[in-house]
C-alpha cells in the first residue's frame, strides 16, 4: 500500500509517468533485491517491473495484447 502510494505521490507532483514513477521508487527508495511492482494508471498503461532477480508477471489489454515473463 505505502509503495502505490509513494508512486501516485510522484506523479501527481512531479509530475511524471508511470514508468517514471514506478522506476524511481524500484531503483531510488526502495532497496536492491527487495520487490517488483505491477500497476496500471488512468490511462491503461501497464507497468511491470522489479529490482529482482526476476518476478512472476502478466498483463492484457483490451486490444489483446498480451504479456507474460518471469526474468527480464
Amino acid at each position: 500500500a505505502v509503495s502505490g502510494h509513494t508512486v501516485s505521490a510522484y506523479m501527481k507532483y512531479k509530475p511524471a509517468t508511470l514508468e517514471e514513477a514506478g522506476d524511481y521508487l524500484l531503483q531510488d527508495v526502495l532497496n536492491p533485491g527487495e520487490a517488483g511492482m505491477i500497476a496500471v494508471d488512468k490511462y491503461g498503461n501497464i507497468y511491470m517491473d522489479m529490482n529482482t532477480n526476476g518476478m512472476f508477471r502478466g498483463s492484457s489489454d483490451s486490444e489483446g495484447n498480451r504479456e507474460v515473463a518471469i526474468w527480464d
